[in-house]
């Protein structure tokens, strides 16, 4: 059974910085769902990506894996294919939580490491949902350059985040809708609005989309498209030609 998210629901004296812990873990699904727009349409989309662009004789790769909701859908509209998915999540209580979820789909293989020391199997598909802003601005590039060597041509990589307006004195605007949004949608109180910005600001360093296309180009993708977006957060497919 899904617990609810009550983490900043009281006051908190002090705001610890925000860690993927035993007690984020056991909220997990019910947090994310109610922090991020479109969650779970780019989940399904993720999965039908995966479909079109896979390579038999490849791996797929989901960095970030958290509890492994996109392995999952991932497993599930690829079951003819049975596809090797390597789940790869660098917290421990996360990938403990995730080999439970995922224990009927014996092709997922669920790591607990982190992902910019990684060494990776050709791959046709690589997933980083929701992973980027949290990953050291100054180690973003070289994780990107290993994903790009890993892909095999015609290979895909898909990045869901949280961004930055691309005009910076847009961005408060689109802060205060999103709490806005987490407000009457989420059902967040403003108070756990609040302590939770202060719990990730020093380790959530979202970028822009002009910053994260620069970066991908810069790693060897020729054309990234944003393929969807709701409020401040992004959707990108980057394709290895």
């Amino acid at each position: 059974m899904t617990q609810i998210d009550t983490i900043f629901a009281g006051k908190l004296d002090h705001v610890e910085d925000f860690k993927f812990d035993a007690k984020v873990t056991a909220v997990f699904s019910n947090m994310i769902r109610r922090s991020v727009p479109g969650y779970e349409l780019v989940t399904a989309m993720t999965a039908v990506f995966a479909t079109g662009f896979f390579q038999p004789g490849t791996a797929v790769y989901d960095l970030g894996c958290s509890l492994g909701e996109t392995s999952r859908a991932i497993a599930e509209a690829m079951s003819e294919h049975n596809p090797l998915i390597y789940a790869v999540d660098s917290s421990p209580d996360m990938t403990a939580k995730c080999r439970e979820n995922l224990a009927g789909f014996p092709n997922v293989h669920v790591a607990t490491a982190d992902v910019c020391q990684l060494k990776f199997e050709p791959a046709s598909i690589i997933v980083c949902n929701y992973l980027i802003q949290f990953i050291p601005e100054m180690e973003r590039d070289n994780l990107f350059k290993k994903i790009f060597d890993a892909l095999v041509p015609g290979g895909l990589l898909l990045v869901s985040d949280k961004i930055n307006a691309d005009k910076q004195e847009n961005n408060p605007k689109f802060v205060r809708i999103y709490h806005l949004w987490k407000q009457i949608y989420g059902n967040y109180s403003p108070l756990e609005i609040k302590q939770k910005r202060e719990a990730l600001e020093a380790v959530q360093k979202p970028e822009s989309k002009l910053s994260l296309f620069k970066r991908l180009e810069n790693a060897g993708f020729a054309t990234p498209e944003l393929w969807f977006q709701s409020l401040n957060f992004a959707s990108v497919a980057a394709f290895k030609l």
